[in-house]
């Protein structure tokens, strides 16, 4: 269980979300971060999350996890990327943020070759969490993001769930989410060849 100023300070990240969703403009979101006390585990907490959208990333020793969905870009054909830059950019002057290294932060990625490991994968997608974990050698902190508009307050109950999950250090509930076998993923070499070859 975690520290009663933790779970205080979990309060208030609700609250000032809450508070900055008058002041949003449409198409923006209301982010806020707090620092976690203890460091998490972030993939027991996404095991038992309840939102079918999860994401994780590790890159080095940093890891970022996040569950529910604030806001989604997604593009198609051969003017993808500069499409999602543009939507990322309007999203982000529209945003507001608080709080020490906030800001709204999309997990996602891009399809290299629809026929291999992304038929179903679009395009580009890239989702905005609505708590995002991010966990670092330096510490670790959570960032909640909601979208103005009329599911706001139903978004907040959601990501006020999210936070006491994770304060309380609950992993899956094995009933509710039972483990899911990884697809075998090919080695390095045979990525980076089909990585070479959609690029050609």
């Amino acid at each position: 269980m975690r520290s009663r100023p933790e779970r205080d300070a979990a309060n208030g990240l609700i609250a000032q979300v809450r508070a900055m969703l008058s002041l949003v403009p449409h198409g923006g979101l209301a982010c806020a971060t707090m620092p976690l006390l203890l460091r998490p585990n972030p993939m027991a907490w996404l095991a038992g999350a309840p939102d079918a959208s999860r994401a994780y990333l590790r890159i080095g020793p940093r890891e970022l996890a996040g569950t529910g969905v604030a806001a989604t870009i997604e593009a198609t054909g051969d003017r993808r990327f500069s499409d999602a830059t543009g939507r990322w950019e309007r999203l982000v002057q529209r945003s507001i943020v608080r709080g020490p290294g906030a800001a709204p932060l999309a997990l996602g990625g891009f399809a290299f070759d629809p026929t291999w490991l992304w038929p179903s994968f679009p395009a580009l997608r890239y989702v905005v969490p609505r708590v995002l974990v991010d966990v670092t050698t330096h510490g670790a902190r959570a960032t909640v993001c909601v979208a103005g508009g009329p599911h706001a307050e139903a978004s907040l109950g959601r990501a006020r769930l999210d936070l006491t999950r994770l304060l309380q250090g609950r992993g899956p509930d094995r009933a509710h989410h039972p483990a899911t076998p990884f697809r075998s993923l090919p080695g390095d070499g045979e990525w980076l060849e089909a990585v070479a070859r959609t690029a050609r």
